[in-house]
């Protein structure tokens, strides 16, 4: 079947949170077209406990907003990268260049995020 853009953008959208090891939905939220999925990702996420949790974002929903609800309630996340976010996309081009050329020299540390320190210099 054919469809024109204006048919394709009236379709029926779901935003979904999957427990993927289990294959179970965790909860969904039906909006009226797609921009508006990025306004419903934190009505979503404030209905579920994700404390302990990795969230995965696709690239619609990567927003520092977004990321901060995660980490503010415990959890974790990982976001898919496009170019929209060009200063932190360019970190991460030059980063995966590092990694290809000089793999086994590179230096890694340890690095640990502590939610209740109030003040880094003590």
């Amino acid at each position: 079947m054919l469809y024109t853009n204006a048919e394709r953008s009236n379709g029926f959208h779901i935003i979904c949170a999957w427990a993927t090891e289990h294959g179970l939905t965790l909860g969904q939220i039906a909006v009226d077209s797609k921009p508006n999925e990025t306004i419903e990702i934190p009505q979503l996420l404030s209905q579920l406990d994700h404390c302990h949790t990795i969230i995965s974002v696709d690239t619609l929903g990567c927003k520092k907003t977004t990321g901060k609800q995660i980490t503010a309630n415990g959890g974790d996340h990982t976001f898919a990268m496009i170019e929209n976010h060009p200063k932190l996309y360019k970190s991460i081009e030059f980063f995966g260049k590092l990694i290809k050329k000089d793999w086994y020299n590179l230096v890694f540390a340890f690095c640990e995020t502590n939610r209740n320190i109030t003040n880094a210099a003590t």
